[in-house]
């Protein structure tokens, strides 16, 4: 049985815990600790942070993650399309900031 690199649990889909990997690390993270990392680091909501992290960690289907995080499908595809304008909102300000710094 997998379990998460940080909090070491074992995935429990049953208690709403899924583990897998990200494609840049090669440890095995929990959707938990990564929705923490997510909402801490960047610019998500924590619910935003919960529906980026399971799909970010798993190969599940919008209705899966729906089922998942007991949301409704079109919640689920709305917070998606909010995160991809949050994290390329957060690039450009992250790009912006850093030439200023070289300039």
């Amino acid at each position: 049985m997998t379990e998460c690199s940080r909090c070491g649990e074992a995935e429990d889909v049953e208690d709403g815990r899924i583990v897998g990997q990200l494609d840049h690390w090669d440890r095995a993270v929990c959707n938990r600790c990564r929705a923490t990392e997510l909402a801490d680091h960047t610019a998500l909501v924590r619910e935003e942070a919960e529906v980026k992290a399971v799909r970010q960690l798993s190969e599940y289907s919008l209705d899966d993650i729906a089922d998942f995080l007991d949301l409704d499908r079109s919640t689920v595809k709305m917070k998606l399309r909010v995160v991809e304008k949050r994290i390329n909102k957060g690039q450009v300000t992250r790009e912006t900031l850093l030439s200023q710094n070289l300039g």
